[in-house]
């Protein structure tokens, strides 16, 4: 007959093999993720947001640490968000201040958060019997090297100790095109870590008064028993949609670009400013706005119509700003929107076919009066 003490050994053996079990099916994981605002969603995005939530700009580094939309000309696009579940918005190293001399307070920024181990977890980190993993969607731009490493350290401010880096790919790494691939990396947690803090560290490689292309998103930070299978990141490969296909479908509804930016090709970096082009005694007037992030937007713009071409100017818009070009309608064309009433004018569409180098991009305007 068995003692009680044998009974007692063999349902804990039994709930050990149990725990093991649970592990091998991927039950191990102790916490969700730990980062509050993983992925730039809360608050407002743009040029240099004036804050972003659960996030700090780091002292001694550029405070131009900003978040993005996906879709924002010359930023990865709305299609790239969605294949990694990026939601709308993303971190960004930041445009460059004006008194950028490329010294380390200007081509790098930092966002540092406090990461909080809830008291459950403690005593499994303290028996050494925790690991952590951390992961996000890191990226940049085009064939530039700008990048973000994600650090982790633990211990108290002013004594903080790294423990965990997760480098953020490079160019060739990105096969020198624009966007953002996953990232994932797996530590012990040291026994004496009670709290952690998570840095995204933005590197400019593309020298003096440029945009430090550094992108990050959705970043986690999860912590598991010591040995069981690290969580995936939480998001996935750049996918781009097959000829004539589409973007894969998030879980949710797919950001959408501002009514501003109704650009056909993001890479080139305008934005149309209201809906009409005004004509009026042979002059037809848009704006544009410029979202160049390293320099002015210098080129041509052509406008055309169902009834023809209406005529071309050249423009130059600075960083950042809304231009108003004026193009001189041509002679013939005078003739031919003269013949129409003001109704039927209000329903002609014009195409603004802006080009910027080698680069185009087409914007529809109605006209107008």
């Amino acid at each position: 007959m068995r003692t009680t003490r044998t009974i007692v050994q063999t349902l804990a053996a039994a709930f050990a093999a149990g725990l093991v079990a649970a592990g091998s099916a991927g039950a191990e994981v102790l916490t969700p993720n730990l980062v509050e605002n993983p992925g730039a969603e809360l608050g407002s995005s743009g040029r240099v947001v004036p804050s972003i939530p659960s996030w700090q700009r780091q002292g001694g580094f550029s405070k131009l640490s900003t978040v993005v939309d996906y879709g924002a000309p010359g930023f990865p696009t709305v299609a790239q968000g969605v294949a990694i579940g990026g939601g709308s918005h993303f971190f960004a190293g930041g445009p460059a201040d004006g008194w950028d001399d490329d010294s380390l307070p200007f081509s790098q920024a930092g966002l540092t958060q406090s990461v909080h181990i809830p008291n459950e977890v403690l005593d499994r980190v303290k028996a050494g019997g925790a690991e952590v993993t951390m992961s996000a969607c890191l990226g940049g731009y085009a064939n530039q090297d700008d990048h973000v490493d994600v650090r982790l350290y633990t211990g108290l401010p002013g004594e903080l100790v790294p423990f965990v880096t997760l480098k953020g790919p490079r160019a060739a790494d990105r096969h020198n095109t624009t966007g953002l691939l996953p990232r994932s990396t797996t530590a012990r947690v040291p026994l004496t870590a009670g709290q952690l803090f998570i840095v995204l560290a933005f590197d400019r490689a593309s020298g003096q008064g440029t945009y430090n292309d550094g992108y990050a998103d959705n970043v986690s930070v999860r912590i598991s028993t010591d040995g069981s299978t690290p969580p995936d990141p939480d998001c996935s490969p750049i996918a781009s949609p097959p000829p004539g296909g589409s973007a894969p479908s998030p879980s949710g509804p797919a950001p959408t670009p501002s009514a501003a930016d109704s650009s056909t090709n993001t890479a080139v970096p305008l934005a149309r400013v209201g809906q009409r082009v005004r004509i009026h005694r042979g002059v037809a007037t848009l704006k544009l706005r410029c979202v160049a992030r390293d320099g002015d937007c210098a080129g041509s713009v052509t406008l055309t119509s169902r009834l023809g071409r209406l005529g071309s100017a050249r423009f130059v818009i600075g960083a950042g700003e809304v231009g108003t070009i004026r193009v001189k309608v041509e002679r013939k064309m005078r003739h031919r929107l003269a013949l129409l009433s003001h109704k039927r004018l209000s329903r002609l569409k014009v195409t603004a076919t802006a080009r910027l180098g080698a680069a185009t991009t087409r914007f529809t305007f109605a006209a107008a009066s």
